[in-house]
């Protein structure tokens, strides 16, 4: 278990940083295909941190009883954080895939809503990944 926590907790602080990069640099030198790269990665990143802040949620969970601890605190928040920026990537994306053209004059909400889940998923994917490496670290 030791090594899956380290190596999942490289990966995901890796990526987090690598989609805060992408996000900087989104309207200048971003090719569209390559973004449905990072979308397939990033649902795969933001399932691998669902499962694994699910884990630390669960464990928080029976760990405090009946008091709210700091462990019980922040791992609900990154659990539920990361609950609500999958359904907003899982919303857009999919709403891209079916509609393919803009309708309505939507893509400026679209945006809006990929500048939330970009943010979002730089914070969740380097928050679970160091948190995976100070787990491994602690056992």
């Amino acid at each position: 278990m030791e090594l899956i926590n380290r190596v999942f907790g490289i990966i995901h602080v890796v990526y987090g940083v690598a989609i805060a990069v992408a996000f900087v640099l989104w309207t200048t030198a971003f090719p569209d295909d390559l973004w449905w790269i990072v979308n397939i990665l990033s649902l795969i990143v933001l399932l691998a941190s669902l499962g694994f802040n699910f884990a630390r949620k669960t464990a928080a969970t029976a760990a405090s009883g009946d008091g709210v601890t700091r462990e019980y605190l922040e791992s609900n928040v990154l659990f539920y954080g990361t609950i609500i920026v999958l359904l907003l990537f899982l919303y857009n994306w999919i709403s891209i895939l079916v509609d393919g053209a803009i309708e309505f004059n939507e893509e400026p909400v679209r945006d809006a809503i990929w500048v939330v889940i970009d943010i979002g998923l730089a914070i969740i994917s380097t928050t679970t990944g160091m948190n995976l490496l100070r787990r491994q670290s602690d056992d």
